[in-house]
């Protein structure tokens, strides 16, 4: 049963960078838009458009993220003990859930530096 838990964690952090690859995808979007924003007013409106998509795309995403932050903690939960006596039996899954995490953890925080540059853009744009 354990080691069925332990493909249902990998593939939660599948799944968890897959959806950080798609909130990279829209970061660069909204980069885009904010270092050429278009002038004129017949084109505000689609640009607000756009952008605005970008917002409630990466909004989406981010309640799945959390849905899958959940479920995996819940698994994570009901495994731990028998992971901790019985660290040497499952040693490899165990390295790759730590490889999963360590991608995710850089992904993650390439994704912040992202959205650091776009609020500076964000703040340029509106002053």
């Amino acid at each position: 049963m354990t080691e069925s838990y332990l493909d249902m964690l990998s593939r939660s952090l599948d799944r968890k960078l897959e959806i950080l690859k798609q909130i990279e995808q829209e970061n660069r979007k909204q980069t885009d838009l904010l270092d050429f924003p278009v002038q004129g007013a017949e084109f505000s409106g689609k640009w607000e458009e756009a952008f605005d998509q970008t917002v409630e795309a990466k909004g989406r995403m981010i309640e799945e993220l959390t849905r899958l932050n959940d479920g995996f903690d819940l698994l994570f939960s009901k495994v731990q003990v028998e992971l901790t006596l019985q660290k040497e039996k499952y040693r490899t899954q165990l390295a790759r859930l730590q490889d999963q995490i360590r991608e995710v953890t850089e992904m993650s925080n390439r994704i912040q530096v992202q959205e650091q540059r776009n609020k500076a853009l964000v703040d340029q744009y509106f002053s």
